[in-house]
């Protein structure tokens, strides 16, 4: 006698661009948020020392 396997779902195909779609949507507002933060006059005051970290002889 043979045994009958069930039935697989049908895979979901647009998942996978749906994904994708939301993770190109992170990155765009994560983007917009450097942009903002590297454009705040905190950022630009605060240049100088960043560099001096960065660029300090040990």
């Amino acid at each position: 006698m043979e045994t009958t396997r069930p039935a697989l779902p049908a895979p979901d195909l647009a998942q996978p661009a749906r994904e994708l779609s939301a993770a190109r949507a992170q990155v765009a507002d994560l983007e917009r948020q450097v942009e903002a933060l590297r454009g705040s006059w905190s950022w630009r005051l605060t240049a100088p020392l960043r560099w001096l970290g960065t660029h300090r002889s040990t």
